[in-house]
């Protein structure tokens, strides 16, 4: 199956959707998964994606392929999309480094829905 054009969420080693009836997560903000299939993953507390592989049926890391169409809409994002762009130590070498991954938690909590009112204010 060739899943190129295909938007949701993806197992990093068979690039296949992840077995469906095993995890079910719900969104904690929003009502809804705007994904297709990330229902059928969790979140870590790293800020992965694990699910169960269709394949191997084992635990494993998926991604999300998104429509570039649609990629950033609300203001947090784009607020942290920015202040990650503008610091040269958050990547290297087109990877994110460990002191990205720490300041990239830091704006998800300064940025998240209960504190928006103090931040735009």
């Amino acid at each position: 199956m060739d899943n190129t054009k295909q938007v949701g969420v993806f197992c990093k080693c068979c690039d296949k959707p992840p077995k469906q009836g095993i995890i079910q997560s719900n969104p904690s903000i929003g009502g809804e998964w705007k994904t297709p299939n990330r229902q059928y993953v969790v979140e870590t507390a790293e800020n992965t994606l694990r699910g169960i592989c269709e394949t191997t049926g084992k635990l494993t890391d998926f991604f999300t392929r998104v429509d570039k169409d649609i990629f950033v809409k609300s203001i947090d994002n784009i607020m942290i999309l920015k202040a990650m762009m503008g610091d040269e130590e958050t990547f290297e070498n087109g990877e994110i480094t460990e002191y990205g991954y720490n300041k990239l938690n830091e704006l998800r909590n300064k940025y998240q829905y209960k504190n928006q009112m103090e931040n735009y204010q």
